[in-house]
């Protein structure tokens, strides 16, 4: 993110406003400094930043995300490339991802490289736990997890890309830090979305290791986060198949059955045949376990 690149985006808003310079400005912001800073010869204070994006009605929210189409972050980029080749399974790639990251890591000594190799490391885990070389990097992920006293985006995907490395007690643990250091920003729609679905992920995970005591008290917790958001469809249907997994282990199968069989229903009746596909294989695979 440049000045010039912010600059540019916000001179796109406000003639896309029809705004003078002079209308936008005020007594603590001259038309000089507003059309250096359009031109990315200046810079300007949050402040003032956020007071034109006020006179402009533009949420921070809104500009920062319009901003993206200017540019891609490094770390945005590499999850794009991250998600095509895990969609892909091609490990060779992921393994090329990671072996990347550590060398900028031993280069430029900035550990957010080293956490990026440790996230690609649990999705070669993932997809063959053949090729994973465990070593004792996973800690400096779980105590980076730890130590940040407000998850932001970052820590958000790293954990939720991660969850293949932890054990159950990590697992549980590390989930709490994330509802309880993802609240400030959760009126923020994208980190509130994120936040519910690696939750929906790690329920899956509990479940499926037969932990029923914290699957379920994370399970209400996603219920109630549901309840703040009426357009969470997906997220909702998940969240019934997990309340009929939930049934299942915990030797309820005839309802279980029942909840995960008219969530799946559901997504046939939307017409999205691999989401689908995707939960009648796993509720097979379940039921071939019995």
């Amino acid at each position: 993110m440049s000045n010039q690149s912010i600059g540019m985006l916000l001179r796109e808003f406000r003639q896309s406003r029809n705004l003078t310079m002079k209308e936008v400005c005020d007594t603590d912001l001259s038309i000089a400094q507003l059309s250096k800073f359009e031109r990315g010869v200046s810079e300007l204070t949050i402040n003032k930043l956020l007071v034109i994006l006020d006179r402009l009605n533009i949420t921070i929210e809104e500009f920062f995300h319009a901003e993206k189409e200017f540019e891609l972050s490094e770390f945005e980029q590499l999850i794009n490339d991250m998600k095509e080749h895990y969609i892909q399974r091609d490990i060779e790639k992921i393994i090329e991802l990671r072996d990347a990251q550590l060398k900028k890591y031993e280069e430029r000594d900035i550990k957010f490289f080293e956490l990026n190799a440790i996230m690609l490391s649990a999705l070669i885990k993932d997809l063959d736990k053949d090729r994973y070389e465990e070593n004792e990097r996973e800690v400096k992920l779980i105590d980076h997890l730890m130590e940040v006293d407000l998850w932001c985006n970052y820590e958000i995907v790293l954990f939720a890309n991660s969850l293949p490395l932890f054990t159950i007690e990590s697992l549980v643990m590390l989930t709490n830090e994330m509802i309880n250091n993802t609240q400030y920003y959760r009126v923020i729609g994208k980190h509130r979305t994120m936040t519910i679905q690696t939750l929906t992920n790690v329920i899956l995970v509990l479940l499926e290791k037969g932990e029923t005591v914290h699957s379920k008290k994370f399970h209400d917790i996603l219920e109630e986060l549901l309840e703040t958001d009426q357009y969470l469809l997906y997220e909702k249907n998940v969240s019934k198949y997990l309340g009929g997994f939930y049934h299942y282990v915990t030797g309820d199968e005839d309802r279980g059955t029942q909840l995960m069989e008219e969530s799946i229903h559901t997504f046939d009746i939307l017409d999205r045949k691999q989401l689908a596909d995707n939960f009648r294989m796993h509720l097979d695979n379940i039921q071939m376990q019995k």
